[in-house]
């Protein structure tokens, strides 16, 4: 595998993180109680991950979402490289 392989390997498992801790997150705001933390952006999804998101390593586009609204294109980059994540827009 290339270094550039790699690095755009690293990007894609940043975004399927996101995803991931946007969809466990939508879940528990839905439930019902104050678990979870309020999404109208595609950056607030950085703050779902334990410990956050490193600034200096990976970026997210800001972009807007919705309340109840699934946004597939939301953009993180790092290293070069970009990928995307998709996000559901929670109060």
């Amino acid at each position: 595998i290339s270094s550039d392989q790699a690095r755009q390997e690293a990007v894609n498992e940043v975004a399927g993180a996101l995803s991931s801790a946007a969809a466990i997150n939508y879940a528990q705001r839905k439930a019902g109680g104050e678990r979870g933390l309020r999404i109208a952006d595609c950056s607030d999804v950085a703050a779902l991950l334990p410990g956050g998101m490193t600034s200096a390593s990976y970026q997210i586009q800001a972009a807007p979402i919705s309340a109840d609204s699934t946004v597939t294109s939301c953009v993180v980059s790092g290293r070069g490289k970009q990928a995307m994540f998709t996000a559901t827009g929670v109060l």
